[in-house]
């Protein structure tokens, strides 16, 4: 297993066996992720906006950019409204 924390964050990303997951240490809220969303959730924390998010996974798994950006945008929302990409803290 292997966990990853930002000491600027307080959000830990764990990975085990395949599996992925976010525990916002404050609330204590988790969220399981698959493959496409840790590759989201790494590119939006490492500063990457929808748009460019969704450009890239359009171009890696072959799949219609529109729907792509769609599905980009709800799952970022989902991840700031679960205070779980850098940034938030302030938001607690």
């Amino acid at each position: 297993m292997r966990v990853d924390h930002d000491q600027r964050s307080h959000v830990l990303l764990a990975e085990f066996d395949g599996d992925s997951v976010l525990l916002n240490t404050v609330t204590g809220q988790y969220f399981a992720l698959n493959d496409t969303g840790l590759a989201i959730w790494k590119l939006a924390q490492a500063g990457d906006d929808c748009a460019t998010i969704a450009h890239q996974l359009a171009r890696d798994f072959d799949v219609p950019h529109a729907e792509i950006r769609r599905d980009v945008q709800e799952f970022v929302a989902a991840l700031a409204d679960a205070r779980l990409l850098p940034g938030n803290e302030g938001e607690l």
